[in-house]
């Protein structure tokens, strides 16, 4: 896809199509981008903020703006109040900077590995090194379920602050 950069309004809701994983469809702004990477801050199917999702960009198959279903939750949106909550990053690399932003705040976040077999890991990023980063892992009932090093170039998503991962962050808080 073209560079998202030329494309894109941060201030359009947009329904994103995603190839190769799990997660086929997404409604959001997009908060940022770079030519591998795209920040979407999530709207969940209630209108309401749903965290944020680094994808790599080659993944998103495709755009829509100014759809009924879209239409419907910016109405929704209006009707719960619901606030943008944009982050703002500086340094070089968006893919960087948000994963130094997750570890730095100590975010529960869910991690999607590409590759042959796809794997999806919740936790805690505890170092980020050149090549590969280390995660604290949690397992759905918030419990340490030990530790995990990957190569960040088979890094294919990052979500971190919606409902799945606070919800996460509050069981580990009753678990450790």
């Amino acid at each position: 896809m073209e560079s998202l950069k030329n494309i894109v309004d941060g201030d359009t809701l947009y329904e994103f199509y995603f190839d190769g994983s799990g997660r086929r469809f997404d409604v959001g702004y997009i908060l940022s981008s770079d030519e591998e990477w795209a920040l979407i801050e999530l709207i969940s199917p209630e209108g309401g903020h749903e965290g944020y999702r680094l994808v790599f960009a080659d993944e998103i198959v495709m755009l829509q703006y100014g759809t009924q279903y879209l239409e419907k939750l910016a109405d929704l949106m209006a009707a719960r109040h619901t606030e943008r909550k944009p982050l703002e990053f500086s340094g070089s690399g968006l893919f960087g900077s948000v994963m130094d932003f997750v570890m730095t705040n100590r975010f529960v976040c869910t991690v999607e590995l590409a590759g042959e077999r796809a794997f999806t890991e919740h936790g805690f990023i505890e170092k980020i090194g050149i090549d590969t980063f280390r995660m604290e892992l949690i397992d759905e009932y918030g419990k340490p379920d030990g530790h995990m090093v990957a190569e960040l170039a088979d890094v294919s998503a990052v979500t971190f602050n919606s409902s799945e991962e606070r919800n996460l962050a509050l069981l580990n808080l009753f678990r450790k």
